[in-house]
């Protein structure tokens, strides 16, 4: 399991395991935490994780990445 920051696939993979699923691991500290971490030269990740501010997504060593978010306006 992984996600973005290592919360829900932490509570995810606690719940699959109480449901008697033994073989079941997740990313600690999520995908922020392996970016920040491990070189680019050695990662498996490829593109930028999405976040929920106005960085929007973010590449290895937690750099802001180029995407932008569009915001789309009820009745236009």
């Amino acid at each position: 399991m992984f996600c973005t920051g290592g919360i829900r696939c932490e509570k995810s993979t606690a719940f699959l395991r109480a449901e008697g699923f033994q073989d079941v691991y997740h990313l600690q500290g999520g995908i922020l935490k392996y970016l920040e971490t491990i070189p680019e030269k050695d990662s498996r990740f490829s593109g930028d994780c999405f976040v929920f501010d106005e960085r929007v997504a973010l590449g290895h060593e937690l750099q802001a990445g180029t995407d932008e978010l569009c915001v789309r306006v009820a009745g236009r």
